[in-house]
């Protein structure tokens, strides 16, 4: 299994998932390579994922991560598979950042 982040997609190669019975993908972030993953976490219904053939993708912005994502950070990230029988091991890891831009000014004074 492997993961792909960015600030507009995510997206996880899982050839097994449909024949194991995933229904859930749950992303761990960390701020450190190689983990610990305990900063933030957000899991994904399987169902509400478009799969083309094994490679399971939706919106970044669909994600709800609790605590939220701070701008300008580098996350490191593993997804896990989740079915009936538990969890999966995690996935190789990827890391991104959250990108915002400065609100625009309301006023100008010049001296």
């Amino acid at each position: 299994m492997s993961v792909i982040v960015n600030p507009t997609t995510l997206s996880i190669t899982d050839t097994s998932a449909a024949s194991q019975g995933v229904v859930d993908f749950k992303l761990l972030l960390g701020t450190t390579t190689g983990g610990p993953y305990n900063v933030s976490s957000a899991t994904v219904n399987v169902s509400a994922m478009t799969n083309n053939s094994g490679v399971y993708t939706c919106p970044f912005s669909s994600l709800v991560f609790s605590p939220a994502l701070q701008p300008f950070t580098t996350y490191f990230a593993v997804a896990d598979a989740q079915n009936g029988q538990g969890v999966s091991g995690g996935s190789a890891e990827a890391s991104f950042q959250i990108e915002t831009a400065p609100s625009a000014p309301t006023a100008l004074a010049f001296s």
